[in-house]
């Protein structure tokens, strides 16, 4: 399938994107959110499906199963 590209763009935004078209000021760019140091991201061969290595807070590094729209629970700006 072809995406069409948007006049000025080098990238087009599937149709189907949880955050195309959105008002809530979120960049339609955005698939999911959530990552605190996203270290590797892959697609799984034959699924397809987005798997994403985030780096934890202390000791435990976490595998993630990407779904569109999904929030992987750290803050747009971490404190503390």
């Amino acid at each position: 399938m072809e995406i069409p590209q948007p006049e000025g763009r080098a990238y087009a935004i599937p149709d189907d994107n949880p955050f195309r078209d959105r008002e809530e000021g979120i960049r339609e760019e955005f698939f999911a959110w959530g990552f605190r140091d996203p270290s590797g991201i892959g697609f799984e061969p034959g699924s397809g499906r987005l798997w994403v290595t985030d780096r934890g807070r202390i000791r435990v590094d976490e595998l993630n199963l990407v779904g569109a729209g999904g929030d992987y629970g750290w803050a747009v700006v971490e404190a503390g």
